[in-house]
């Protein structure tokens, strides 16, 4: 069997050119998606067609938010079962046996922001207001002005969210993490982007 999943796979946006993710290079008996993500609530016209004729190929099809189990619906008229991410399947112990401290992780508490989108001036101003009440340091995990945070791996990712004091973020993983750490966070709009936030409500 090949298994195609998780993380906006049939994204159109990201996968204009390609039917890979669809699988559609093997047998459509052997062809499983397992909590795959659109991670966007509809598709665009010109990609209907191809999407209704890829996802109707597949033996198994689930999804990992509603909004897909929806589009699936609307494509092809099959039910898709809802599951959860695959990084839901492991404990915050079994992540922790990986996870690893960066070079430059501050000694003092800090507030961590994980944006994927543009961070405008008003949430700059949020940020620092949080930051100064609570004196924190602010670290920055997508700022490629700061080389050594930057480069963090995935190890440094999970240890960095395991020691925040919380966590800021317009990203889907940054949630999910953040609730297997068990650390507080706040949720922001994706601004620069199309929104992605079926992912998060579901």
């Amino acid at each position: 069997y090949f298994i195609t999943g998780s993380d906006q796979v049939w994204n159109p946006m990201y996968n204009k050119e390609t039917s890979i993710n669809f699988l559609t290079f093997t047998p459509c008996d052997k062809r499983i998606a397992y909590s795959a993500s659109f991670g966007i609530s509809y598709i665009p016209h010109e990609f209907k067609e191809q999407y209704q004729n890829w996802l109707s190929e597949f033996a198994c099809l689930s999804v990992r938010e509603q909004a897909g189990a929806d589009l699936i619906k609307e494509l092809t008229g099959r039910d898709a079962p809802v599951l959860i991410d695959p990084t839901l399947m492991l404990t915050k112990e079994k992540w922790l046996t990986i996870a690893k401290e960066a070079n430059n992780k501050p000694e003092q508490k800090y507030i961590l922001t994980y944006f994927l989108g543009r961070i405008p001036k008003e949430t700059h101003k949020t940020l620092k207001y949080i930051a100064d009440k609570n004196d924190l340091k602010i670290v920055n995990l997508v700022d490629v002005k700061d080389r050594e945070t930057y480069i963090a791996g995935p190890a440094e990712f999970i240890d960095y969210i395991n020691s925040a004091s919380i966590l800021c973020t317009d990203s889907f993983h940054g949630c999910v993490f953040s609730i297997l750490m068990e650390t507080p966070f706040i949720v922001f709009d994706r601004v620069g982007s199309q929104s992605m936030f079926s992912r998060i409500d579901t």
